[in-house]
């Protein structure tokens, strides 16, 4: 009996940790028109204006897919991993270099060195 109930706690400690994580992303993350993702205790994740003006020129499935792509990358290095947060810190240094948009990769792996 004792365990049954640890688990219904332990459930509910998630279930209400779970609505807390939904309601967060709901209320505070936005796509802006010009393929940001901001939210208000995180850097914004933009893209250059020329590379917006590019996008915006695209398919809207395109447009759709990349934005698919950005914000699941953007909630699961927030939320899930937290592998984001430390760069989109808002009291992170700031770094104004437009994103390299190069590939450098070889099947699979980084062919850049440090």
């Amino acid at each position: 009996m004792h365990l049954d109930s640890t688990q219904t706690l332990i459930q509910a400690g998630v279930s209400e940790r779970l609505v807390s994580v939904l309601e967060d992303i709901a209320h505070k993350v936005e796509i802006g028109a010009d393929f940001s993702i901001s939210h208000p205790d995180y850097k914004p994740l933009k893209l250059p204006v020329e590379a917006a003006a590019r996008f915006q020129k695209l398919n809207p499935q395109m447009q759709q897919k990349y934005l698919s792509l950005q914000l699941g990358n953007f909630l699961y290095g927030i939320y899930y991993n937290g592998s984001m947060r430390g760069a989109l810190a808002l009291d992170g240094e700031e770094n104004n270099l437009p994103p390299t948009l190069e590939n450098n990769t070889y099947l699979g792996v980084d062919s850049v060195t440090p």
